[in-house]
């Protein structure tokens, strides 16, 4: 009776666990951390919206200029980084977002391509060198939905938020006429 009772007591436990608990929030998510000059992050509160948010300085004091577009079979979609919306395109239709201590990984759906963008700020205390550099990587993996071979253009930029300048950043698309083809200007 006692070992039923104690089984019992187990799994209403876990089941309450189960259904109370969930991942956890974070206050800010790492996107590329590196050393108190070059550490950036995104909001928490802006996570579950991807396409909009605004990478921020590691004191929340100021917001950085970073955006990520993808051009999907000649529509462009903003993945990253377009406050107030990206003029000439498509918010992409955020399905995730996941962390590790060296990651921050989100998947979109834009067009006919999913989107998978990581934000890897690499630790290696073992080798010195390597630790000392200031480097932080984004990776952009691209496939299509349903069997389709989407084309797919990504393009990635910061301003000078940077380095300390006004950081003003207004993407803009611009067709440019040309006769050779689909030539789009992004203005920052």
């Amino acid at each position: 009776m006692v070992s039923t009772m104690h089984s019992f007591s187990t799994i209403l436990v876990f089941l309450t666990l189960a259904l109370f608990t969930r991942a956890a929030d974070l206050p800010a998510y790492p996107l590329a951390v590196r050393n108190p000059y070059l550490s950036a992050w995104l909001p928490g509160s802006q996570a579950n919206d991807l396409p909009t948010a605004q990478a921020q300085f590691w004191t929340g004091s100021k917001n950085l200029g970073w955006s990520i577009l993808a051009r999907v079979d000649d529509k462009t979609f903003t993945l990253f980084g377009g406050p107030g919306g990206t003029s000439g395109s498509t918010a992409a239709s955020q399905s995730t977002i996941s962390y590790t201590s060296t990651h921050t990984i989100a998947t979109l759906d834009a067009g006919a391509a999913a989107f998978s963008i990581d934000f890897f700020s690499p630790v290696s205390p073992q080798n010195l060198l390597r630790q000392s550099l200031p480097f932080s990587y984004v990776t952009v993996t691209v496939s299509g939905k349903s069997g389709a071979k989407p084309d797919v253009q990504i393009f990635s930029a910061i301003d000078d938020s940077w380095t300390g300048g006004q950081g003003n950043l207004q993407l803009a698309l611009q067709d440019t006429g040309s006769n050779t083809g689909a030539t789009y200007m992004f203005n920052l």
